[in-house]
């Protein structure tokens, strides 16, 4: 019993299938709470930030942005907003996904496009899942490279985007993440 599946689950996974790498960085899946302080070079977020746009997103509109925060005195500001969890302000980057529908309208406004439907609560419901899928993407391809993520489900204090950035009508996000 040393394959993904029996670790999890204590049974044996049948014969005639085979783990690839991805099912096994799939399968492997562990939260990461303890992180040192290596900086996450920018390629690598690219990279990961690449993986996560290649999530799959309703009608590709992909309404979502990702923040990325470095800053020590930020993230020590987002540790205590989401319940002073110090994993929060010791990991190198904290990457806030949000539901961005902001984005979307002013791409419309640009192109006298109509965007009236984003104010249709299927369009937030649309771009939390995005933001969700994106996120988990990224979590995976995080994962595949030896590196560690955590969901930050406490951070839902609307004043925390304040010290991220400003998105107008940005909706708060459905995952956040932070990674070494």
């Amino acid at each position: 019993m040393n394959d993904p599946v029996s670790k999890r689950y204590a049974k044996s996974l049948p014969q005639e299938v085979e783990l690839n790498d991805t099912l096994r960085v799939i399968l492997g899946h562990k939260t990461c709470r303890g992180y040192d302080q290596r900086p996450v070079p920018d390629a690598v977020l690219d990279l990961l930030v690449a993986s996560a746009q290649s999530a799959p997103s309703s009608c590709n509109l992909q309404c979502w942005s990702v923040v990325a925060v470095s800053s020590p005195e930020q993230r020590e500001t987002l540790a205590f907003l989401s319940g002073q969890q110090r994993h929060v302000a010791e990991a190198p980057v904290f990457l806030c996904f949000l539901a961005d529908l902001d984005r979307i309208a002013k791409v419309a406004a640009r192109n006298a496009l109509p965007a009236e439907t984003l104010d249709y609560l299927e369009m937030s419901v649309v771009g939390i899942i995005d933001a969700a899928l994106a996120a988990q993407n990224l979590s995976t391809a995080a994962a595949s490279l030896g590196l560690g993520t955590s969901y930050i489900g406490g951070l839902r204090k609307a004043r925390a985007l304040g010290i991220v950035f400003i998105v107008g009508s940005c909706w708060r996000g459905a995952a956040a993440g932070n990674h070494a």
